[in-house]
């Protein structure tokens, strides 16, 4: 297990030189910050599964694109970037999104066990399973259709649900509830 730290050099996530050490391992603990100015191209470690990979509010740049995720699995991934956009496809433990309201999208594709979304707008891909999602304070969250989710936990924020839900339980923020039936649904508060 390693600290890896994004240098930048190509952009290309796979390329042992725009790391510290070497390309991402499994169990290392990742790190992409304002230290460098090059936007991650994306690239394919989706067999390595890492500790950790965190993405800091430094860190201005692109990540992926819609047609080059990056991919990755993480036991945790956190992305509190302020770039553009940014596009990852993998199998996730937790997801912590925590940006600025201004940010655009954290796209999000693969399997992931719980979704945070604090800040910023986090879009699940059409081929995504989120088991469980959380919403609060600033954070807006898009579950595309096509999308498997079983719950969604809502006390801040907005949701755009469009694929159907076992279970919903609001005490704040808005969901827009576009299609998908909703088997439970808790309603304490919110819009």
């Amino acid at each position: 297990m390693a600290d890896q730290r994004f240098l930048g050099g190509t952009g290309l996530l796979t390329t042992a030189g725009n790391w510290t050490t070497a390309a991402p391992a499994a169990g290392d603990r990742v790190s992409v910050d304002g230290t460098t100015t090059v936007a991650m191209i994306g690239g394919d470690l989706s067999a390595v599964t890492v500790n950790s990979f965190s993405v800091l509010p430094s860190y201005e740049q692109l990540m992926g694109t819609s047609g080059a995720k990056v991919q990755i699995s993480a036991t945790n991934l956190t992305y509190r970037g302020m770039g553009e956009s940014a596009w990852f496809d993998g199998t996730y433990g937790r997801v912590n999104v925590d940006c600025a309201p201004f940010t655009a999208a954290f796209n999000l594709d693969g399997t992931t066990t719980l979704c945070s979304v604090y800040g910023g707008h986090c879009v699940t891909d059409a081929t995504a399973t989120v088991t469980d999602s959380l919403v609060s304070r600033n954070g807006r969250l898009t579950l595309t259709t096509g999308t498997t989710a079983t719950g969604l936990r809502v006390s801040g924020g907005y949701v755009s649900k469009n694929c159907a839900m076992t279970t919903i339980v609001q005490t704040g923020g808005k969901i827009d509830n576009l299609t998908g039936n909703v088997t439970t649904a808790n309603l304490c508060g919110g819009i």
